[in-house]
């Protein structure tokens, strides 16, 4: 990380790796941890060309100079909103170990901007995308397992890549899952997760797992599978399914929450699926699921 600070203890690059290192000892994933890391070399960077190089130094209105700095650069609403929330999280940390006066995002306006909804996968486009490996190989049994528990669990990319053939429980039906903060939870898996995911384990993993493995996702090396090749494999199956919306990891998670809302699901009962530590965080799915019954909502207005 460059280096505006010069060697004192409150410079932002020493204060930014003990930040760094602390979400690290937190078991953040290291996706997250290299976008933290870009945001604040970012802002580092924008702070030496404005002769600031202590963290203390930092005021309200050069974070604000600094958000309009992003905007400005024509980054996209989701890129400005990460890294103004990434150094807004630096000085919380600052702010909790007494390293600043005063925290310069205290009273700062909310930072999300407006942004379009995220376009969810169709229950049918799910369906395709299930159907789409073909089960008479090993990779595509892996592949079907792979989704079915994604689908059911809406694992987030990283839980489901780092998943141990100890974490499930295929008589009771659950997996274990390791999510942000090192938290734990438990999943409920449907009967077709349960299916596809012993199928895979006795006549695929058993012949490619090297002796001592715990990974769940092998490769046919028995290397355990990176997220690179999870995502790719979710990427390839939706090619084959011709779904019209994009299908991601991500996409499958929201696919999961949006349909088990449209069926009833409690908020509460959806936050803990999800993992997630407030209800607020389940906006995106509640705002989807408004839109979508606005929209059934018209078209029978319209006799459609």
């Amino acid at each position: 990380m460059d280096n505006n600070g010069g060697n004192s203890g409150s410079g932002v690059t020493i204060l930014a790796e003990e930040f760094l290192a602390d979400l690290g000892y937190r078991r953040y994933s290291p996706r997250t941890l290299e976008i933290y890391r870009q945001a604040l070399v970012d802002f580092n960077r924008f702070l030496g060309t404005n002769g600031i190089g202590r963290a203390q130094d930092v005021t309200g209105p050069i974070v604000e100079d600094y958000r309009r700095h992003l905007q400005g650069r024509q980054f996209s609403a989701a890129g400005e909103e990460t890294y103004t929330r990434a150094v807004k999280r630096f000085f919380d940390y600052l702010e909790s170990k007494q390293r600043v006066f005063a925290n310069p995002f205290e009273g700062s306006g909310p930072l999300r901007r407006a942004k379009k909804l995220m376009p969810v996968p169709s229950e049918e486009e799910m369906r395709a995308l299930l159907a789409a490996p073909d089960v008479t190989k090993p990779a595509g049994v892996r592949s079907r397992a792979i989704l079915e528990v994604a689908y059911s669990t809406a694992a987030r990319l990283a839980e489901l890549t780092r998943l141990k053939l100890g974490d499930l429980d295929l008589d009771s039906g659950t997996v274990r899952l390791l999510g942000k903060g090192s938290r734990e939870r438990v999943a409920p898996l449907g009967a077709a997760a349960v299916e596809w995911t012993r199928k895979y384990v006795a006549e695929v993993r058993s012949r490619h797992a090297r002796p001592g493995t715990a990974a769940l996702w092998v490769t046919p090396g028995g290397e355990p599978l990176s997220s690179e090749s999870v995502g790719q494999a979710v990427r390839t199956c939706a090619r084959k399914a011709g779904t019209v919306t994009p299908i991601t990891p991500h996409a499958i998670r929201r696919a999961c929450a949006t349909h088990m809302l449209g069926h009833g699901a409690h908020p509460v009962q959806l936050q803990m699926l999800l993992g997630h530590a407030s209800l607020r965080h389940l906006s995106q799915y509640l705002r989807v699921s408004f839109h979508e019954l606005r929209a059934m909502h018209e078209r029978s207005r319209l006799g459609q």
